[in-house]
């Protein structure tokens, strides 16, 4: 979903610099309850990278602490059958990951898949924070902020995989998270 500009962009103002559509990101993204996150670097511009987490079929989180709970559970005593059980058996359901593009040029889908566990993967190698080169740039009505939504089913006694195309278009995504509420106030 590519985000109307003027939801996180003042136009009244001259000058807007990308350190601006990241505050407002985050700002965002952590009172809907996203308070991990990690950057990437795009062309001219940034990839920010949210928590895994667990939804509802509808798209609504998960209620704390089930919607940042991806892991196995742990084994109540050893034994190949409790082993074997919380190996295919942990935490069935849907899971997502959202990426924001902030970048002024256009890009296209690839034929890659993804993994859950790659997309866990993204917000622990993802930078803490923005470079000062990339916060100073001024940001221009030829950037889009693109919201990707990697929708993950995993259903009982199988692996987890991605879903294509989801169930929920990323519009729904975003209203069922809270975050598009959030931003228009």
């Amino acid at each position: 979903m590519i985000l109307p500009p003027t939801l996180l962009v003042n136009t009244i103002l001259e000058t807007t610099h990308i350190r601006a559509v990241d505050s407002i990101l985050s700002n965002t993204l952590e009172e809907c309850g996203y308070m991990e996150k990690s950057y990437y670097a795009v062309p001219d511009g940034f990839a920010l990278v949210t928590r895994l987490e667990q939804i509802y079929p509808d798209g609504t989180p998960k209620e704390e602490p089930e919607r940042w709970n991806i892991e196995v559970s742990p084994l109540r005593s050893f034994s190949l059958k409790e082993y074997l059980r919380a190996l295919f058996t942990a935490n069935p359901g849907y899971f997502r990951v959202v990426v924001f593009i902030i970048t002024p040029h256009p890009f296209t889908q690839t034929e890659a898949i993804v993994s859950r566990d790659e997309a866990m993967d993204w917000l622990r190698a993802g930078a803490n924070r923005l470079p000062d080169s990339i916060t100073r740039r001024k940001y221009s009505k030829e950037y889009t902020i693109t919201a990707l939504i990697y929708e993950f089913e995993k259903p009982e006694f199988q692996e987890p995989a991605l879903k294509i195309p989801g169930l929920l278009t990323g519009k729904d995504h975003l209203e069922k998270s809270g975050f598009l509420d959030a931003l228009v106030q």
